[in-house]
């Protein structure tokens, strides 16, 4: 979750606020506790602007930080360990991946952006992050042409919304991620929709 400096203000004192990357680990019990305002911060993520959209995600900023907080209080303090150099060029890394997830992005483009040999690159990103490059820039656009679809657009829409210019790839991938296809997605979207 990234936000600015004083994004929070006046809604969690200073001291509670991230100020860095870090990694730590949850069990599958603190994983529940947090997916549900990750999932939520996604939503609100491409809503229209409002004030109280924009409110909606500040709170919702803050209920998850203090849910990581209960996590971390609960974890020995050896594994609080500070991230180290290489790791943050990897988030940026991931940072950048989502900023550019339209164009194409490739292992040498990011290796001369990052000043990091390929090996290196490819070795610490799996480490970290627990997939591939290619994996992860493929979860991202996937991730982007999901919301899309929960927008109500099309599947070619959110294909190329998405960086992707081979509809059938789309296709192929999403399904890969996500079990049933962009068409059966947009479906079930709009079901729920005349539900509620």
């Amino acid at each position: 979750v990234e936000y600015p400096v004083d994004y929070l203000e006046g809604i969690l004192p200073v001291e509670t606020q991230f100020r860095h990357f870090f990694c730590f680990t949850v069990s599958d019990a603190d994983l529940d506790s947090l997916t549900p305002y990750m999932d939520l911060l996604a939503l609100t993520r491409y809503d229209p602007d409002s004030v109280w959209n924009d409110n909606r995600q500040k709170h919702l900023c803050a209920l998850l930080v203090n849910e990581i907080f209960c996590c971390m209080d609960k974890l020995p303090e050896t594994a609080k360990t500070p991230v180290t150099f290489r790791d943050r060029q990897i988030y940026k890394i991931c940072h950048y991946i989502h900023q550019h997830y339209r164009e194409k992005i490739t292992l040498e483009e990011l290796s001369k952006e990052f000043f990091i040999a390929r090996t290196t690159l490819t070795y610490r990103f799996r480490k970290i992050v627990g997939a591939s490059v290619n994996e992860y820039i493929q979860k991202v656009r996937c991730d982007y042409g999901m919301q899309a679809l929960k927008a109500g657009k099309s599947v070619q829409e959110a294909a190329e919304q998405s960086g992707y210019k081979d509809v059938s790839f789309f296709i192929e991938v999403f399904e890969s991620f996500y079990g049933v296809s962009p068409k059966q997605y947009s479906l079930s979207m709009k079901e729920r929709r005349h539900k509620s």
